[in-house]
């Protein structure tokens, strides 16, 4: 096999190999866990909040810099 050929093949494998390390380095946050709770609760809370148009209470969820931006100028 030439050099460039095998030079080839090992970075692919090196590739992979890190790719693969990465993806075992991150365990999703398991449901019982007091993170998961949280920001399951918050999450709720907020789309509660969305659902019954309740911006005050929004306000206080959001940052105060936060921007929506909504597209429906569609032109085809």
């Amino acid at each position: 096999m030439k050099p460039r050929v095998l030079l080839k093949i090992a970075s692919c494998l090196l590739i992979l190999t890190a790719l693969q390390q990465t993806a075992r380095a991150t365990d999703p946050v398991p449901p019982s866990s007091e993170l998961y709770q949280k920001i399951a609760a918050l999450d709720k809370e907020l789309f509660d909040a969305f659902n019954a148009c309740d911006t005050a209470k929004m306000r206080t969820l959001l940052e105060p810099d936060v921007e929506f931006y909504q597209d429906n100028d569609f032109t085809t």
